[in-house]
């Protein structure tokens, strides 16, 4: 067992020790996910479900309205749109809950060994893709927005914005939007920079994201508060196959302290751009 999760059942003890004294911090979480096999579908409807009942899910829709409670809510998003996202997005529509799944829609326009090529590139370090990882096709994905789920722009390839500039950060930005506005009929308001980690982003793509989303998440942890730029928003990667201790520990904050670099540098480059 990994260290951090032996060490996950303390901190989150100390954690809730401490949030019982001071009170949950204002603002939204939300919490990644990617590749949802079947198997961990029930994991998935236990996690959001335990949400659920605490009334503490919201919807993508009501983003700005849900940071100003004096309390921690939560909106699901899925990255990368692999194709078991469609079971997921089903069995949210089943429990009431609406979330986020971002997608590339260069990658999914790509057919046969073109498309197996570019996931390996862009979800897997080079290596190949596994047989069971698949993409959503065009209209599963008009199905999920059917299903009250929110469209997100991941990229039009899943390419590192860092390393882009000029044209090919325009065609990487803006250009996903407007292959989501032919396919779906309607722009998307949301942005998912690939790879989410502060080293992944620009100042130069922050200024076009701006130009044609309303918000955009990274992946650097940390709430949303009030105060949080719409285009430095934080997100939580989560594994649904993590022990529920270190689940909690990711959805409590816990994490937070090691990422406070990072969304300086994020608000800064915000702010400067």
């Amino acid at each position: 067992m990994h260290i951090r999760n032996k060490l996950a059942p303390a901190l989150l003890a100390c954690l809730q020790l401490f949030r019982g004294i001071a009170g949950p911090p204002s603002g939204v979480r939300i919490p990644i996910f990617h590749h949802t096999p079947l198997i961990h579908l029930p994991l998935l409807e236990e996690l959001t479900v335990r949400l659920r009942d605490n009334n503490v899910l919201a919807s993508p829709a009501n983003i700005d309205s849900v940071r100003q409670r004096q309390t921690t809510s939560y909106i699901l998003s899925f990255d990368d749109g692999f194709a078991s996202n469609f079971e997921a997005a089903k069995l949210l529509k089943n429990l009431g809950v609406s979330a986020i799944f971002f997608i590339c829609p260069g990658i999914i326009d790509m057919r046969g060994a073109a498309q197996r090529k570019a996931m390996s590139k862009a979800f897997f370090g080079g290596c190949d893709a596994p047989d069971s990882c698949q993409l959503l096709n065009w209209n599963e994905i008009e199905k999920i927005r059917s299903m009250g789920h929110v469209i997100g722009a991941h990229g039009m390839n899943h390419v590192r914005l860092s390393t882009l500039t000029g044209q090919h950060l325009v065609d990487e930005i803006i250009g996903a939007n407007h292959a989501l506005k032919m396919r779906l009929g309607d722009k998307a308001d949301w942005y998912a920079f690939s790879y989410g980690d502060i080293k992944s982003i620009s100042r130069a793509a922050l200024k076009c994201i701006r130009q044609t989303y309303r918000y955009c998440r990274s992946g650097v942890r940390g709430i949303n508060d009030t105060a949080i730029n719409p285009f430095a928003l934080r997100g939580e990667e989560i594994q649904l196959d993590a022990p529920i201790a270190y689940q909690k520990l990711i959805l409590e904050g816990g994490l937070d302290v090691y990422y406070s670099l990072a969304r300086k540098h994020l608000d800064a480059m915000v702010r400067s751009e």
